[in-house]
This record gives structure tokens, sequence and C-alpha cells, in this order.
């Protein structure tokens, strides 16, 4: 199609049955629908549909083995159409769509390249791997986020929806700066720039480790969170968790924190386990401590020092912090097995009542 399609007179339905290469530089219909293709079809300009399909709800549907989308796709508000992709070998996605139904990208063998936006009144899904560039975002309002393949950069990635779903491990080219807000958030392990995770009324389950190279660092928000893995920043960035629900970090994991490490916010609890470990940087918990596990906290040689500002239960475990010539303070009550104190510069200890305390090496008072 050399012209403008429906510019002047939208046409009431486009239907392209089969076709190796389709061309649009623009086209505006009631529905768009390419049942399948052998080749290539390419989508510039303005593509807009203003109804939607009464068995698949979409309003603008592709089906070929390559799909290029730039410009804009858009289904009409108050249409309820929907917008499907099916590549089975590759799509290049730079169009800005706008979906008044749901945005599925729906074939897992073919490669996404994204590089543009999507805004969507339902739900969002992606099931193949994605290539980011640039930094595109995905927008679903308060539908859901699905992402089954990896997600490679350089690219920035933005997501922001209500349940939101990243069920593969990071790819193997680290992204950007990564934004993700949701009602509900489970995900795998991300390696980015930075990344700040934001779940105000749910559950934020992460499996595996948050890796980050930039000054941003890690900042995690929300209510309840189970981390099973390690926080990793470098170049001095910091990792903040704050929550109002409870914080369960399971046993074996590791982090490794070159900045502050904070854990705050008001009325949570912490169920601890594992490693921390900061690059001569301070590790502060402001809520109480349950330990389901031997922890270790580190602040590794410098200056940092380790403040627990609550209650701390230790159980039958071993818990141990090591200044490495830093200050260790403890504002709440210490009970339990096993307290090991160790290349602590000041000690300031408030109630202590455990089967065993070792002090190790310290240089203060």
């Amino acid at each position: 199609f050399e012209g403008l399609v429906g510019d002047s007179h939208p046409l009431g339905r486009i239907t392209i049955n089969s076709a190796e290469g389709v061309s649009f530089i623009g086209a505006k219909a009631g529905i768009l629908d390419q049942v399948s293709g052998t080749g290539t079809t390419t989508l510039t300009g303005a593509t807009e549909t203003s109804s939607k399909d009464g068995i698949t709800n979409n309003g603008i549907s592709i089906v070929n083995k390559t799909i290029d989308c730039h410009g804009t796709l858009t289904t009409a508000t108050g249409s309820g159409g929907g917008i499907l992709l099916s590549a089975s070998t590759a799509l290049d996605l730079s169009a800005a769509c706008s979906s008044d139904g749901t945005f599925s990208v729906d074939d897992a063998a073919g490669t996404v390249t994204f590089s543009g936006t999507v805004t969507s009144v339902g739900s969002i899904s992606f099931a193949g791997p994605i290539d980011l560039s640039g930094a595109p975002y995905l927008h679903a309002g308060t539908g859901s986020i699905t992402l089954s393949g990896a997600v490679n950069g350089p690219g920035a990635f933005e997501l922001s929806g209500g349940s939101i779903l990243w069920s593969q491990n990071a790819g193997a080219t680290r992204m950007g700066a990564v934004s993700v807000t949701g009602t509900g958030i489970s995900t795998h392990g991300l390696r980015a720039a930075s990344l700040i995770m934001s779940n105000p009324s749910g559950t934020t389950t992460i499996v595996g480790d948050l890796d980050t190279n930039g000054v941003g660092g890690i900042d995690l928000s929300g209510k309840t969170f189970s981390i099973q893995g390690g926080m990793i920043t470098t170049t001095g960035a910091p990792c903040t968790i704050s929550h109002t629900g409870n914080l369960n970090w399971a046993a074996g994991s590791s982090s490794s924190i070159a900045g502050l490490f904070t854990e705050n916010g008001t009325s949570g609890t912490v169920a601890l386990s594992g490693t921390v470990t900061t690059v001569g940087t301070d590790i502060l918990f402001a809520n109480p401590i349950t330990l389901q596990a031997d922890a270790n906290l580190r602040t590794g040689t410098g200056t940092g020092n380790i403040t627990l500002s609550s209650d701390v239960a230790i159980g039958t475990y071993f818990f141990r912090l090591n200044a490495d010539g830093g200050n260790i303070t403890c504002d709440g009550t210490v009970t339990g097995y096993e307290f090991i104190l160790e290349n602590a510069n000041d000690i300031d200890l408030q109630t202590v009542d455990v089967t065993c305390i070792d002090q190790l090496n310290g240089s203060g008072m």
C-alpha cells in the first residue's frame, strides 16, 4: 500500500489472509487483521482502528514471519480492541503502541527488539526474549504484565501495572536503569545499571540475584518481600529495602554492597539469614530481626558501622557481626544461642540474653 489507507474515510475491516510481504505507511480502519504471512510486514506512520473482532477482541492483529512496527499503533478509546503481534522470526518494535484492550506478543520463538512504548488498558504479555534499545516502557494501568523470555540490554526499561511476572533469569547483556511498579511483583534474577522496585500493597518475590553496576544501586520499597537471592552493587552504590510487612530473606543468600545498606520501614519485621557484606560502609537494620538460619553481617575494611535498632531473636542459630574496625550498636534486646562480635572498635549493647557471646579482636570500648 503506497498511500495512506482510509485516511479520509476509514475502512470497515482490512483482512489479509496470506501474503509474503505487506507494507503500510498508515491505515485507518475498524479492524486490521493479517491472518498469516511468509515474509515481512512493515507498518510505518499511524495505524489506527476503531473496533474489535468479536472472537479475538483484537483491533489490530498481525501474523507474519518478520514484523517491523514503526510510527504508532492505536486502538481507539472505547473500542475495547487489543493489539496482537506474532512474529515467528523477529519483531522490531519501535512504535508507540496504545491499546484499549490487551497487548500481546505471542510467538515465543521470535526475538523482539524493543525501543518503543506500550500503553494498555488491559494486560501486556511478551512470550519470547526481548532485546532493549533506548528507553522503552510498558504501562498497563491496573492490568498485568507478563514477560516469559529473557530480557537483554543495553536499553533501560520501565514497567508499571498490576501484577507483574518476570519469569526468566537475566539476559546475557546487562540492562540500563530499570524501574518496576506494581501491586504484586514476581521476578527472577536481574542484571541492570540500577534498579527501582515499588510494590506498596502486595508481595514482591525475588528468585535469584539482583545485580547492578551503576551509581543508582538498588532501591526496593513495598509491603512484603520474599527474597531468595543476593543484592549486588558496585561503584559505591547503595542498597535500600523499605517495607511495612515482613522481609523474608532465604537461607544461603549472599549480598555484596559497595555502598550503604539500609533496611527500614514502618512496622516491618525481618526474617534474616545468609550474608550481607559492604565495602567499608554502614549496615543499618531498623526493624526487629528473627534469624531463620545462620547469618553474617560484615562491613569490610574501613569505618563502616553496624547498627541494629530493634530486638534480635537469634533462636538456635549463630549470628556474627564483623565491623572490621567500625562500631557495633544494638539498641534492642538480643536473645538466642550464639552471638559473635568481631573486629569492632566500640560496641554498644543494651540487653543481651544468649547462651554464648564471643567478642573477637576488639579495638575500642
